[in-house]
């Protein structure tokens, strides 16, 4: 047992080896995109999941026309359209204030769920 005394004790090393350092963690910052990723989230969670339109490709489909904060256009059953009432935040729009728009080329079409539709004089 007297000649196990002398024997250093410690991790083996292999020849070639070289022993890697250890990286520090740094905080990471948040990019411009993940910030604005994060706004995007919060605005349309004060819609009822709705978001905004950043694109003319983005325009088909079921949307609503915001004027006022929580304030959306409000198709009527006589072919009318009028500014609807204002909605508490995170509550979506009402059936009558979604319109379906129909892209043609470079222009939209605007309907209202009464089958009218939108036209500007």
């Amino acid at each position: 047992m007297a000649d196990y005394s002398g024997v250093r004790i410690g991790k083996l090393k292999l020849k070639g080896e070289k022993r890697k350092k250890k990286k520090q963690k740094t905080p990471k910052e948040e990019t411009p995109e993940e910030t604005q990723r994060h706004v995007d989230l919060l605005d349309s969670q004060n819609h009822g999941n709705w978001f905004p339109i950043e694109k003319f490709e983005q325009i088909t489909g079921q949307i609503a026309i915001e004027i006022s904060p929580y304030q959306y256009v409000r198709a009527l059953d006589n072919g009318l359209f009028i500014l609807g009432a204002a909605h508490s935040p995170g509550e979506q729009p009402d059936p009558e204030e979604i319109i379906t728009a129909i892209r043609c080329s470079t222009q939209i079409a605007l309907k209202s769920g009464y089958n009218k539709y939108l036209s500007v004089d």
